[in-house]
């Protein structure tokens, strides 16, 4: 201190005392500064976690449901929705044109399976009649026979014929006997049960299938459609159409033939037998071996005209 100016000496004793109070003074501005970078650091955090809360639910969330509905209409189900129409930011807008997009392809779906349902009726309707084609028949009877050999029960086959058809085209006429053939179709899907199958097998033959039906039930079944025929009184154009009868031929499975065609030929065969014995009456096939307790088959003929 001794080699020391007094100038120095002055400067000591002046800065010397005041360092505590710098010292106070830079701590407490280092504090100051620290809690600001701490309030700055944790608003930081809340805008990132607000901003990724916000990504999540309103971003992310409704791209997943729309990828979701995407994946689900892709793999056939068109009836998925993504629900997105409340808002009206950007997403919520493709959800909305995504669903529209979904109803119209659900639509036409529903559309396009209607045309195919009507013509696949078509391809097996009789457009004359309404009732069920050649084609129809011969793709339904051969698992109608297996279902009746599975269950051990019998099922009859029923051929009909118009008599004298031709004469009812020539002298009045094609729709006349369109009208003829109209009606017939009628009468016989009304004659049968919910589980029998009527069919137009072609011009102005007819077939019908009778299920679970015996030897007996299957004859009178055809006697009663033929005494059926026979009291329609039919008119075309105001004039009437005159009487109007037919033939019919029966055969059973598996008494006359256990096969499809077979089947239809023995039907067909007794049809012809009945026209043979007269017209306007039923003939029962008489191929085969006939089942047991079962009188042998023959024609039954209609009253005198």
């Amino acid at each position: 201190m001794k080699n020391l100016s007094t100038r120095s000496k002055l400067i000591l004793l002046v800065v010397v005392p005041a360092l505590p109070v710098l010292a106070l003074t830079l701590y407490s501005a280092f504090e100051e500064r620290a809690l600001n970078l701490a309030g700055i650091a944790l608003v930081t955090i809340l805008l990132v976690l607000g901003a990724w809360y916000g990504t999540e639910v309103f971003v992310l969330r409704n791209i997943r449901t729309l990828l979701d509905t995407a994946r689900r209409v892709r793999s056939g189900d068109l009836g998925a929705r993504t629900g997105l129409h409340h808002e009206r930011d950007e997403l919520n807008q493709v959800g909305r044109e995504f669903d529209e997009m979904a109803e119209t392809l659900q639509r036409r779906d529903l559309e396009l399976k209607k045309a195919m349902q009507e013509l696949q009726e078509q391809a097996i309707t009789d457009p004359l009649t309404g009732l069920h084609n050649t084609r129809y028949l011969r793709e339904l009877l051969p698992g109608e026979l297996l279902r009746a050999k599975r269950k051990g029960s019998p099922l009859a086959v029923i051929m009909i014929d118009v008599d004298h058809f031709k004469r009812v085209n020539d002298s009045l006429g094609h729709e006349a006997g369109d009208r003829v053939l109209r009606e017939l179709g009628a009468l016989f899907k009304q004659s049968i049960r919910g589980s029998d199958i009527a069919c137009r097998y072609g011009g102005e033959e007819f077939a019908i299938i009778l299920v679970d039906a015996t030897s007996e039930s299957a004859r009178r079944k055809a006697e009663d459609i033929r005494a059926a025929v026979k009291r329609l009184k039919l008119s075309h154009g105001g004039k009437p159409i005159g009487d109007v009868t037919v033939s019919l031929g029966v055969a059973l499975f598996p008494y006359h033939a256990d096969q499809t065609t077979t089947l239809l030929r023995r039907a067909d065969e007794a049809l012809y037998q009945a026209k043979g014995a007269g017209r306007d009456r039923v003939a029962v096939s008489d191929a085969g071996a006939a089942p047991q307790g079962r009188e042998t088959p023959k024609s039954h003929s209609a009253p005198a005209r």
